[in-house]
């Protein structure tokens, strides 16, 4: 029951990757007088900044923020934890591609290997 900025404040203290800087700056815009479509052109970009994100879990991330603020405390409860579920499905559908990638590029590794053994024998 804070402020979002203050919220956005304490979530970010708990982070040590790029993160924690957007959630930084956009706490600050949440803080500063602009414009809602201005604020949200900019945590857009900032969100966007994140590099290890794509595209989708970038949009999901960015609808989390941008529909805070804007309803009863129940209301955004349900925001955030469909945020959270969200987010929960895009992590176990990366975790699932890296697994994939990982034996494909384990198994590129072998045959290269032994394609450099014969040559050589």
């Amino acid at each position: 029951l804070i402020s979002l900025p203050d919220a956005l404040e304490k979530v970010r203290h708990t982070l040590n990757t790029e993160t924690k800087d957007v959630l930084g700056a956009i706490s600050v815009l949440m803080l500063s007088n602009i414009q809602t479509n201005d604020m949200n052109k900019k945590i857009n970009e900032e969100i966007n900044s994140i590099n290890e994100l794509n595209s989708y879990d970038k949009e999901i991330i960015y609808q989390g923020i941008s529909n805070l603020g804007k309803a009863d405390a129940d209301t955004q409860i349900g925001i955030i934890d469909n945020t959270v579920i969200n987010l929960n499905n895009q992590l176990s559908e990366a975790n699932s591609e890296k697994l994939k990638n990982c034996k494909l590029y384990r198994t590129l590794g072998t045959a290269v290997g032994l394609m450099i053994a014969i040559v050589f024998i």
